[in-house]
């Protein structure tokens, strides 16, 4: 779930498109390269709703509520996925703020493993594929953790509106000691309605 200023670059350096490369900016050289799961993973499970229970925020995710991302699968006429349309909706600082949407599409790896691409659309206009990359998903799917190479932001997602709390903490632990992750501006994201 990347916003679409981010991933143009409009905030920091660029990032890198390629997921073996070192994590870009001093602050980060030091850390080995981002690694997404190996899979497989199966992107027609991966289709539907998913509540962003918590994360390190872009600049335009003002104090999410209600943070709701809908993943439809695009299939050509052999009836096989090619990409999928995410549309991103969340109230702005409060349950009843202001409504948000952003749209993006995401391309699955062609091996099967975590390292997708997500592709931003800025008034109708598709831009350029950035890096998607799927870090943690549960076996059964009920949950997901999506970063970026830079470490700058991460998602945790959950088919349910809510996560139990040592859940959310054993992921936000992972993203620490095996991703070296910063999580000093994590949030939580509180949901009760869909948006």
């Amino acid at each position: 779930k990347l916003q679409f200023l981010y991933l143009i670059g409009s905030f920091g350096p660029p990032l890198s498109t390629n997921t073996r490369h070192a994590p870009m900016g001093a602050s980060c050289s030091h850390l080995p390269p981002l690694e997404a799961v190996k899979g497989p993973v199966d992107p027609e499970r991966f289709l539907g709703d998913w509540w962003v229970v918590g994360c390190k925020p872009t600049p335009f995710e003002s104090a999410p509520h209600n943070a709701l991302e809908r993943y439809e699968g695009r299939f050509d006429g052999k009836k096989t996925l090619t990409a999928i349309d995410v549309n991103f909706t969340y109230r702005k600082k409060a349950f009843d703020g202001k409504r948000s949407t952003i749209k993006q599409n995401l391309f699955p790896s062609a091996s099967g493993d975590g390292a997708w691409k997500a592709q931003p659309i800025l008034c109708g206009i598709p831009l350029m594929k950035m890096d998607y990359l799927i870090l943690d998903l549960a076996p059964d799917y009920s949950y997901t953790v999506v970063g970026v190479p830079d470490r700058k932001y991460v998602w945790i997602m959950s088919r349910a509106m809510t996560m139990p709390a040592e859940q959310l903490a054993a992921l936000k632990d992972d993203l620490v000691k095996k991703h070296h992750y910063d999580l000093e501006a994590f949030i939580n994201v509180p949901n009760e309605q869909k948006p």
